[in-house]
């Protein structure tokens, strides 16, 4: 019988209770949670493949997104003709509905551009279904990769979303994703957007961390915040996007199902001081990621030249060893011939 599976990246058991990734595109290709949490994969594997997160079973009790099951239908009526007109008991009444979250009143913004407390709910739903992506990462804080996802459900593609390029050009260069890490905190900062910096994982199990207190992650509040950036930029995306993620089923930590979030509650137009804004943060923040990946390609060139003339060398060193173990061999050969031919006289 079959318990476990064989991670791909690492050769690491996945037990099959266990959280698992696959690719759509590889046949029985299986990866470990840390091995694509830390984008290692095989040869055959690339990492623009679509992969789906397989996770272990839950009960529904456990899982806080579980949509309660439809109350039966109330009781019929009793009839005037029965010869028991007594009420009917409480406990024979069916359960209330689960109290639905409206969507047909107020705005997802203040006067002021905070949000409402309808986008706090939707917002907090869709931090909780980003979590679900990295299932080992902190589950109360998103990161850089979290933030991809979030752009990729929206309907951009990894090289169509910044965040996504970022760790795709990192992991192309071989180059640790720290050094994009000071770029994405410039970047909310420019948009006033709260976040903290916390130490990234090592790339390896068991290694010493890469930078302390580097990597730059959103917590409820700076998500939020991100959302009502996106909201002001463009609503008419926004609205078509949050209707993704309603058909999606996402639901709220108390398991109630979100409904259509209708175009009213949105602003009309985008916020003409807002785009201006943004325009110029998206232009900077594209030449600060042009000059940092032209750099780390420049040092990566550098770096492979070094190991070519380093390998050139000790290729050299290696055939002129030979060479001189030979000739000391053809010179011991010598001495022996001569020795010989002495002792022959």
């Amino acid at each position: 019988m079959i318990t476990s599976l064989t991670c791909n990246a690492c050769s690491a058991q996945i037990p099959l209770t266990g959280t698992r990734i696959i690719c759509r595109v590889c046949a029985n290709y299986d990866l470990c949670t840390s091995c694509h949490t830390l984008g290692r994969f095989s040869d055959s594997h690339e990492v623009q493949h679509e992969t789906l997160v397989l996770y272990p079973p839950t009960s529904i009790s456990q899982d806080p997104y579980h949509v309660p099951p439809a109350p039966p239908p109330p009781l019929p009526p009793r009839s005037n003709s029965s010869s028991n007109n007594e009420e009917i008991s409480p406990r024979q009444l069916p359960p209330p509905l689960s109290t639905r979250i409206l969507s047909t009143t107020g705005k997802l913004l203040s006067s002021n551009n905070t949000p409402t407390k309808r986008l706090t709910d939707i917002s907090d739903a869709v931090f909780a279904y980003l979590n679900k992506t990295y299932p080992t990462a902190n589950q109360h804080l998103l990161n850089p990769g979290h933030v991809a996802n979030f752009y990729e459900l929206m309907g951009m593609p990894p090289e169509g979303n910044v965040f996504g390029v970022c760790i795709s050009v990192m992991n192309g260069l071989g180059s640790s994703l720290d050094n994009i890490d000071p770029e994405i905190a410039h970047f909310y900062d420019q948009l006033g957007i709260e976040y903290s910096l916390i130490t990234r994982a090592s790339a390896t199990p068991g290694g010493l961390p890469m930078v302390m207190d580097g990597m730059p992650v959103l917590s409820h509040r700076g998500f939020r915040q991100l959302l009502v950036c996106e909201i002001l930029e463009d609503p008419g995306r926004m609205h078509s996007v949050f209707g993704q993620l309603v058909r999606w089923a996402i639901f709220d930590d108390r398991g109630r199902a979100f409904e259509e979030v209708p175009w009213g509650m949105f602003p009309a137009e985008p916020d003409p001081a807002f785009v201006v804004k943004v325009t110029a943060v998206a232009e900077e923040f594209g030449g600060r990621l042009r000059a940092l990946f032209a750099r780390l390609k420049r040092e990566r060139e550098e770096e492979d030249l070094r190991e070519h003339i380093l390998a050139t060398q000790l290729q050299q060193q290696q055939m002129h060893d030979q060479r001189m173990a030979a000739m000391q061999l053809s010179i011991q050969a010598q001495q022996r011939g001569m020795e010989a031919a002495l002792k022959a006289i």
